[in-house]
């Protein structure tokens, strides 16, 4: 059984993976070796607000990574991997959609994304402050 703390740790990790790796106009971005297919996103998705730190921001992508226990996260981001593990990583959402991470000040108060979107929430665990979708590309 994984620790709920370290599984938590992994997603926080994964997250700030996909947004290191996302494409800020929704063009493709490259991941692994592999081109992301490109999909874009209408504006209405980018609510993200940086002074409050509250909104939705798309990504191309959010991947989440499987790390074997005993790992350790190095200052540089690294992963440190005991007795030659693997860190296993894929994009949760499909091809046809694109990764929304939407932010708020707690519970009750991470926006929704309009419904226009298509967007599903990913279950995932998360951040009291955030929840992750996949939505539907806009072509």
């Amino acid at each position: 059984m994984v620790d709920p703390r370290f599984a938590l740790f992994c997603l926080l990790a994964a997250s700030l993976c996909a947004a290191c790796s996302g494409s800020p106009n929704g063009n493709g971005a490259q991941a692994g070796g592999e081109l992301i297919p490109a999909c874009a996103w209408p504006a209405v998705a980018d609510t993200f607000d940086a002074v409050s730190g509250t909104g939705c921001s798309p990504r191309s992508m959010l991947e989440i990574c499987e790390v074997p226990g005993g790992s350790l996260v190095r200052a540089d981001g690294s992963i440190a991997i005991p007795d030659g593990g693997v860190v296993s990583c894929n994009d949760h959402c499909p091809a046809t959609q694109y990764a929304l991470s939407c932010y708020g000040t707690g519970p009750d108060k991470i926006p929704s994304p309009p419904s226009q979107l298509g967007c599903s929430v990913i279950p995932i665990p998360t951040p009291s402050t955030a929840l992750f979708y996949c939505c539907r590309c806009s072509r």
